[in-house]
């Protein structure tokens, strides 16, 4: 301790935070790995990620990924609110797909409690689960190609983007956090203008996606950053445990909706995804949209959207009940 110096005070020099000096070279030429916290912050690495870095000098050695981070603390949030308020953190586990966590959370509550949901909010929800899928495979695709040169599929993924919060707003009042699934059932019904929105997306989308497809899929940019990288073989997405997407961009043609349908899945007759097998150049980007959000989304909403019964005005709702109440009169 140096002279002067307060009781309980050390005077050996500090480590900057986030940075650790794990190994140091001996002699002439050797080099200086530097070990560099990075996050976990958010958006700059989409989403809560943490990744501890090795670097000699500008060049980067080792990458770690560490996961798990959830930066709002949901699950201690949750810990206070009753099963009715709880709806509203679900939106915030992953809020580019909000309404599958709403639904995951509404079954689990009704499971708990033995309530059987109407066939037509089991429609209306699996509706407005496959515009959630397709809206976060916008945001996927669109920064997948500005990261990678192909900087115009950002714009062109966030036009279809667009017109999924327009509904999402129009059923519920918002773009994003909708809250829209409850346990028992769903926030409202849909509005005429919802529908006629929503077979005006369904019909205009596919048509989107071969736009993409067209920007992307032979982009000389996008193939030569992806072309051989990250590839994935079956034998490996199985052992890793990928599902969705990555289990079947690896040629497991698998998808949760059939072999154990929930909600109102069991009830639609929709194609399963093929996908091709393997990385970048056997399965690009815009045909996994195609499979994965554009065809079997289309499909299953427009399934699901002839299952509703035509919503009747008030008007027509009147009549109705004049007319029953005379019928049985007679």
């Amino acid at each position: 301790m140096a002279d002067g110096a307060a009781p309980g005070m050390s005077t050996e020099p500090t480590t900057p935070a986030g940075i650790t000096l794990s190994q140091e070279g001996k002699g002439p030429g050797s080099e200086q790995i530097l070990t560099v916290n990075f996050g976990p912050h958010h958006p700059s690495t989409h989403g809560v990620l943490r990744l501890i870095v090795d670097v000699d000098g500008e060049v980067i050695r080792k990458i770690t990924p560490v996961i798990g981070y959830l930066h709002t603390g949901i699950e201690k949030t949750a810990e206070a609110l009753r099963y009715q308020q709880a709806v509203t953190v679900t939106d915030r586990h992953d809020y580019l797909s909000p309404l599958f966590n709403n639904l995951s959370y509404a079954m689990a509550v009704e499971k708990l409690m033995g309530v059987e949901v109407p066939s037509r909010a089991q429609a209306l929800r699996v509706i407005m689960c496959e515009l959630c899928r397709i809206s976060s495979h916008m945001i996927w695709l669109g920064t997948s190609g500005l990261e990678m040169g192909a900087i115009s599929m950002l714009w062109y993924c966030l036009r279809e983007r667009d017109k999924v919060l327009d509904l999402n707003e129009e059923i519920s009042g918002f773009r994003m956090h909708t809250s829209y699934i409850r346990p028992g059932g769903v926030f409202a019904d849909a509005t005429s203008r919802f529908l006629e929105l929503c077979n005006k997306f369904v019909d205009e989308f596919p048509a989107s996606v071969d736009e993409y497809e067209t920007l992307l899929t032979e982009n000389p940019i996008f193939k030569l950053r992806t072309q051989g990288i990250g590839y994935l073989s079956r034998e490996d997405a199985l052992r890793l445990g990928m599902t969705g997407p990555m289990l079947r961009g690896s040629g497991v043609n698998w998808d949760q909706r059939k072999p154990d349908p929930y909600s109102a899945y069991a009830k639609s007759d929709f194609q399963d995804p093929a996908d091709h097998p393997g990385g970048g150049v056997q399965h690009p980007a815009a045909r996994q949209v195609k499979a994965d959000g554009g065809v079997l989304g289309v499909d299953v909403i427009r399934d699901m959207r002839h299952r509703l019964k035509p919503i009747l005005t008030r008007r027509a709702q009147t009549e109705l009940l004049l007319l029953r109440t005379y019928n049985r009169g007679r």
